[in-house]
This record gives C-alpha cells, sequence and structure tokens, in this order.
C-alpha cells in the first residue's frame, strides 16, 4: 500500500533500517549422517532398548540405535517422575494445569522448532511429567537444552494469573464434555476405574476445579514448590533413533 511505502520512506530518511533479516533458526539441521553402520536390517521382533551406564545421579538412561529405517531422525522420551504429582485429585488437576501452562511458556520455541521439523509436548501422568522431543537429530539436542533450561528456570514462574484463569477454565469445560462422550467410552473409563487400585473420579475433578477459593493461581504455585518437587525427581529417559551412544549420554 502507498501508506506503507511512504512509512518506510521516512524510516529511511530518518536513519532507521526499515526492513532487517530475522535472527537464524538455531534449529535447521545441516549433518543428514546416518550413524547406523551399513549392514543387514535387525531380526523381527528388534532387540529391546539398551539401559546404558554413567547416567547422572537418579536418571535412568536407555538406549536404541535405529538399524531399521535409518533416516536422519531422533526420538527423545523423558519421564519426570514427582511423587506428588497423583497424591489427591487436587495434585492431578494442578499437575495437569502446571503442564499446560509450561507448555504456554515454551511457545516462543515453538515456530522456529516448526520450522525446522522438530516437535516436542509436554504433558502430565499419575507418575510426573512427560516430555517428548522428536525430529531430525542435528540439531535435536538444541532443542531439548532450551526447553530443559526454560523448564528449570520457570517452575512456580510459570504460573500467571491471566494464564490459569484461561486453562482452568478450558479444563474445566473439557470435563464437563467428557460425559458427552460416547457410552463404550464412558463404559471403559468406569471399568478401569473400578479395577484401578488408585485412580481420581473426573467428578472429584471438577469439584476441585470449579471452586475458586482453593483452586488459584497462588495455590497452584505453592503447590509445584512445596508438593511437586519437594523430594526432587527422578528421571527416565529413552533416546531412539539416529544417535551413536556417546550423542544419547551427552543430551
Amino acid at each position: 500500500r502507498w501508506a506503507d511505502v511512504q512509512a518506510l520512506a521516512a524510516a529511511a530518511k530518518a536513519g532507521e533500517p526499515p526492513l532487517a533479516l530475522p535472527e537464524a533458526n538455531p534449529f535447521v539441521p545441516t549433518d543428514f549422517a546416518i550413524r547406523a553402520p551399513p549392514g543387514p536390517k535387525p531380526p523381527h521382533p528388534p532387540p529391546p532398548p539398551a539401559l546404558l551406564d554413567g547416567a547422572p545421579p537418579g536418571v535412568a538412561l536407555w538406549y536404541k540405535l535405529d538399524r531399521t529405517f535409518r533416516k536422519p531422525r531422533l526420538a527423545v522420551y523423558l519421564q519426570l517422575r514427582c511423587a506428588g504429582a497423583y497424591s489427591s485429585p487436587e495434585a492431578s488437576v494442578f499437575s495437569n494445569l502446571f503442564a499446560k501452562l509450561l507448555s504456554d511458556a515454551l511457545q516462543p520455541l515453538a515456530y522456529h522448532a516448526e520450522v525446522a521439523e522438530l516437535h516436542y509436548s509436554l504433558y502430565n501422568t499419575a507418575r510426573g511429567l512427560v516430555l517428548k522431543v522428536g525430529g531430525y537429530s542435528h540439531k535435536l539436542h538444541v532443542l531439548l537444552d532450551k526447553v530443559l533450561t526454560t523448564l528449570a528456570g520457570l517452575r512456580g514462574a510459570a504460573v500467571r494469573d491471566e494464564r490459569f484463569e484461561i486453562y482452568r477454565e478450558q479444563q474445566a469445560l473439557d470435563y464437563d464434555n467428557f460425559w458427552r462422550s460416547q457410552p463404550y467410552a464412558l463404559a471403559d473409563y468406569h471399568a478401569g476405574y473400578a479395577l484401578e487400585a488408585r485412580k481420581w473420579h473426573v467428578r472429584e475433578y471438577m469439584a476441585f476445579l470449579k471452586d475458586a477459593q482453593r483452586c488459584t493461581a497462588a495455590e497452584l504455585r505453592a503447590f509445584v514448590e512445596r508438593e511437586l518437587f519437594a523430594a526432587g525427581a527422578a528421571a527416565d529417559m529413552l533416546v531412539h533413533g539416529n544417535a551413536d551412544e556417546a550423542e544419547a549420554r551427552g543430551l
């Protein structure tokens, strides 16, 4: 548009560069070498992952080199085992909201990672938090390092009041819609509730989410510091794909 042309001309006269190149994408791969040596494909079924020694205390590192598909791709699964993540219905709800708020805080990384065909996801389970990272192997360690550094520095700081309310309302709506699921899905859920030794019911989640006095951003921040990570967190890690043992340990 003519107005845009005039604005660019005015900026140029003022000595301000009207256009600039974006920052380099740190996740774009340039090394596509295959780590698996040439040879026949492994037998079917392939051997399971191996538990590597020399991992840091509290970390179980499992590793499997891709000898079947031989693609320059890698997948990393990290399970953070937190004792307080499923200790009560309230803890389960808070763990779920915390995982969503952490994912929300990681959004600045999402665009560059997606352009470079790298992806990540973070969610909660009964054992703690699960982080999955996958894509081209060359720069996957860069994304993993940035994600873990961001998560380590956030913790309770990731819980912003306005974002908390958005995700709390969204989660409450999801639980309301649960009762509109197909009958077989509801039957399967209640069968699991009856058979599992410890499983909280969705009604307990709904009751807590709708309690505006207890389900607050301040209480979530206190839960993260006081319960979720109070006893530390052990980790189970699986590295599978185009990486040798030294690269797996370096992650």
